[in-house]
């Protein structure tokens, strides 16, 4: 990158963390520590008030993919409020929203799943 440009220079870089958690994972995918199929509520994903039984069936594909089917506002930016529907109103899989709060719960999965891995190794 120094080679490439001039490294005082500041640039504006939008969704890269969804590009470089995708390579992350594949790894973790194909050696089987992370199942796409695994539900959020088998990992032990929920909000402090309470996802609904609906939206614990999320898959981590669900989550990647951000069909998660949950519309819950994330902390930070990136929230489609436009394409947003109402609670327990869609299936996991079913509808596609630009939302961070997947992408943030993709990180916890990640770290969750590679932190699982790490410990059962270190016996």
């Amino acid at each position: 990158m120094h080679e490439f440009r001039n490294i005082k220079e500041i640039n504006y870089i939008a969704s890269c963390r969804k590009s470089v958690l995708s390579m992350l994972y594949g790894k973790y995918v194909e050696n089987g520590t992370i199942d796409l199929n695994e539900t959020i509520r088998d990992i032990g994903i929920d909000e402090d008030k309470s996802l609904l039984p609906i939206e614990k069936t999320a898959t981590v594909q669900n989550i990647i993919t951000s069909r998660s089917g949950i519309f819950y506002q994330p902390v930070n930016g990136g929230y489609d409020k436009k394409d947003v529907l109402p609670e327990g109103s869609v299936k996991p899989g079913e509808y596609f929203v630009y939302n961070n709060w997947d992408f943030n719960v993709a990180g916890c999965i990640f770290e969750k799943k590679r932190n699982e891995l790490n410990s059962e190794l270190s016996y």
